[in-house]
């Protein structure tokens, strides 16, 4: 169904899944979108405050909306990939659904959290990313929670908790919420796992291999043996990571552009520290531009990539 934006009013609008496209006064498509419920989804355009100056260009060239009902939110996801690469709206380079980068936030706590983190960083902590999407995020704190067993559980749970969850059972916590190991072995888990995402991955190792060193010389062979198996998984870990991070230990994004039958392919790779936080591939269609043309369509996309 297509009515006019002026006409429009989103509580009529249904509760399901489907595709919507908003169009300017020429009909030309501005931006295509999915949503598992339409209603909730398209409110957000039409907030009093638009945090994103993006959004609020975007909504003010637009005439019409358009919305599409699928059965379910997967067939809206492929209606709407189809529906992108054959209009390719302007404004789904430029917002992308309006959704920032993913981070990994280690909270400021007692017990400090690490967690996925997506939109402003106004909670205090440490922040390390951007990582190019969801999925790395969640597959980095896997890969970590085998090697730093630091606590992901929200606040809420690690209040409420009398007794260690199975986090703990499969070693992949230490129950701080219980007492189960104290303020300053906890914390050193956390610094260790600050040194990884900072990119100090010779002087972690090194260190972790003189306090594993001590522990064996004071007799003390089990935390000696937890040090030892931790140093077996980080460096499987930085093996699957490694980039060459002798020479590339900043923090650094690589660009690079390729053209090929009438297409154009822009791809990035964030690294922080050495670490590999994985890629980001736009492709878009055009006609052949000159190097000058590369460079300024590189720093627009880069640009609209930063501001999120």
């Amino acid at each position: 169904m297509r009515v006019s934006i002026a006409e429009l009013t989103v509580k009529e609008l249904p509760a399901l899944p489907g595709v919507y496209i908003f169009y300017d006064k020429h009909s030309d498509p501005l931006y295509i979108g999915k949503a598992k419920e339409l209603n909730k989804r398209l409110s957000s355009y039409f907030r009093q405050k638009l945090e994103s100056s993006k959004t609020r260009a975007m909504i003010a060239k637009a005439s019409e909306l358009e919305y599409i009902l699928t059965h379910t939110e997967n067939e809206a996801l492929i209606l709407e990939g189809n529906l992108i690469k054959q209009y390719r709206p302007p404004y789904n380079i430029l917002l992308r659904d309006d959704k920032s980068y993913p981070y990994i936030h280690i909270t400021e706590h007692e017990f400090p959290q690490v967690k996925f983190h997506r939109g402003k960083q106004s909670s205090k902590g440490q922040y390390f990313g951007p990582f190019a999407s969801s999925h790395a995020v969640h597959n980095t704190l896997k890969l970590i929670q085998r090697v730093f067993p630091v606590r992901q559980c929200s606040d809420s749970f690690f209040n409420n908790r009398s007794r260690p969850c199975l986090q703990y059972q499969i070693k992949r916590c230490n129950a701080p919420c219980v007492g189960l190991i104290d303020k300053n072995t906890y914390d050193e888990e956390v610094m260790r796992l600050q040194s990884l995402f900072q990119g100090k991955n010779t002087e972690l190792l090194q260190q972790m291999s003189d306090k594993m060193l001590a522990y064996s010389e004071n007799l003390e062979y089990e935390k000696a043996t937890v040090l030892r198996d931790q140093i077996r998984h980080l460096n499987h870990i930085l093996e699957k990571q490694n980039i060459n991070s002798n020479q590339i230990s900043r923090n650094i994004d690589v660009i690079a552009l390729g053209r090929l039958l009438g297409k154009c392919c822009i791809q990035i790779a964030f690294v922080r520290g050495g670490w590999q936080y994985g890629s980001k591939s736009i492709t878009l269609k055009g006609k052949r531009l000159s190097e000058d043309e590369d460079e300024q369509l590189i720093e627009n996309i880069y640009q609209s990539i930063l501001s999120r």
